[in-house]
């Protein structure tokens, strides 16, 4: 077991072109700590119907959305000044790979998820933006699972692809939007979204543009068709 303040020098230095690849090391908006801070995601450009260019852009009168939990495996990076506690810090010895642990085994660029995702890494930063950092910030660097909360929205136009939102609940500037399928999304620097996890746990109908919510239909119906009430019996 190591203690002390030496025990930080001791540690590796942060390899930051790895991590931003996603975005860059900065203060992080809601707490007093560095993190990666990707930049906005981008919206996708407005799907475009499926259908052969003959027919009409046939519109639907309801759509649903549709909510899933699934798993990520991201780094999440921590940096913070230790001081006045550096003293007290305590690390085990580094374990064995894929045992888990906080210990100091360098596993960026590691392609097993189930080592990433057992594994807490700590590295020092002793310097940034060509700043010197005095004394280091002490990092960790932690890969999952992470919750991850997935949302479809089904398209009102026939043929046209459903939209996917996905983010990590505790990272929710962690990321995407496209359209397609759920294995249609795109690739995101250092994230792997666990894809034959989904679980749905929530869904809600709305009515598309144009039409309306019948309760006596139970059932969304254009704007200009009666509803009705309720057959006497």
């Amino acid at each position: 077991m190591s203690t002390g303040h030496d025990l930080i020098e001791a540690l590796p230095e942060l390899p930051l072109e790895a991590f931003e690849l996603a975005g860059k090391l900065t203060h992080a908006r809601r707490a007093p700590y560095l993190t990666i801070m990707p930049p906005p995601r981008p919206a996708p450009s407005p799907p475009k119907p499926s259908a052969p260019p003959s027919l009409p852009h046939l519109s639907t009168p309801s759509f649903q959305i549709r909510k899933y939990w699934t798993q990520a495996i991201y780094p999440r990076v921590i940096c913070l000044n230790p001081f006045p506690f550096s003293d007290e810090i305590v690390l085990d010895a580094a374990p064995d790979a894929g045992t888990g642990g906080t210990g100091r085994p360098d596993v960026t660029g590691h392609t097993d998820l189930a080592v990433l995702a057992k594994h807490e890494v700590h590295y020092k930063l002793s310097a940034l933006n060509g700043i010197k950092v005095v004394p280091p910030f002490w990092c960790t660097v932690k890969y999952g699972p992470w919750l991850g909360l997935a949302v479809e929205t089904e398209s009102c136009i026939l043929g046209a692809p459903n939209r996917w939102e996905f983010v990590i609940v505790e990272m929710p500037q962690v990321g995407m939007i496209w359209d397609g399928d759920w294995l249609d999304q795109p690739t995101l620097p250092n994230l792997t979204v666990i894809k034959g996890d989904l679980q749905m746990f929530a869904a809600s109908t709305s009515c598309c543009a144009g039409a309306k919510w019948c309760p006596t239909t139970q059932s969304c119906i254009p704007n200009q068709v009666n509803c009705g009430g309720n057959v006497p019996a």
